[in-house]
């Protein structure tokens, strides 16, 4: 096992530029192509995706000179608070008509009825919750003029990932995500509007293929991550003039060329 010292000192040599990953054979345990490292929102962080590894770490460095201008330029979203507790009285979509209708005009209702996230209403706060896949933490979606219009529940510890397949297609909200995760052999990863996490991805390393598609204001976020990815993994990057989240299964494969 390898202290935090240790791996300190032999990731050292390694150089990255703001929003750079590389993946590369393990120092550690010599696995081939198991091993992650990035540098963003001034951070380098690393993992090896071995079992038998396990070797996984963050490093404070201070942002590039790049990393400064984008995060002045607002290229990074502060998350809302993520403490806020859970409400205390939540309850199943289906008992709850005007939010079956929502579920079912975004294209998630379908999602939910498959099990490929949990969603509960809360009647006080008048909130849809959709967890992550751990389900310590949830995003609700305000279902009238509350605001803000989403907000965060607990811990958000897991990527929204909805759907499997070996075709990820990242898009900025999860409503979106379910509706891709209706496409065979693909799912929806959303990134809720920031950067894309760190852990999220080295997820995405893993899959043949990653769509980039997000809104045609978005793409310097669009072309930032392609380029986070297309080093590791086959990427593709589509500008959208449409909402994933309102359009049919064919609509959405004409559009993201699948």
């Amino acid at each position: 096992m390898y202290s935090y010292s240790d791996q300190l000192r032999m990731l050292g040599p390694i150089v990255l530029q703001e929003l750079e990953t590389k993946r590369m054979d393990c120092p550690f345990c010599g696995g081939r192509k198991t091993f992650a490292i990035t540098r963003t929102e001034g951070k380098r962080l690393w993992n090896c995706f071995r079992a038998s590894c396990g070797v996984t770490g963050s490093k404070s460095i201070g942002y590039s000179i790049d990393g400064v201008r984008a995060k002045l330029e607002g290229n990074s979203m502060v998350r809302p608070n993520p403490s806020t507790p859970f409400p205390r009285i939540v309850s199943e979509p289906d008992h709850h008509p005007a939010v079956v209708d929502y579920l079912k005009a975004n294209n998630s209702y379908e999602a939910y009825k498959d099990g490929l996230l949990k969603v509960e209403y809360a009647p006080a706060e008048n909130r849809i919750l959709f967890y992550d896949k751990s389900k310590s933490g949830a995003s609700g979606r305000a279902l009238g003029k509350e605001t803000p219009k989403w907000l965060v529940y607990g811990h958000l510890s897991q990527p929204f990932i909805v759907g499997s397949g070996s075709t990820a297609v990242i898009v900025e909200d999860i409503m979106s995500a379910c509706s891709v995760a209706r496409l065979p052999n693909c799912c929806g990863c959303a990134i809720l509007g920031t950067s894309i996490s760190p852990r999220l991805l080295h997820l995405l390393f893993d899959f043949d293929e990653v769509v980039v598609a997000l809104d045609n204001d978005a793409s310097r976020k669009s072309l930032d991550l392609s380029r986070q990815l297309e080093a590791n993994t086959k990427t593709r990057t589509r500008f959208l003039s449409e909402d994933l989240k309102y359009l049919g299964v064919p609509e959405i494969k004409e559009v993201l060329g699948l």
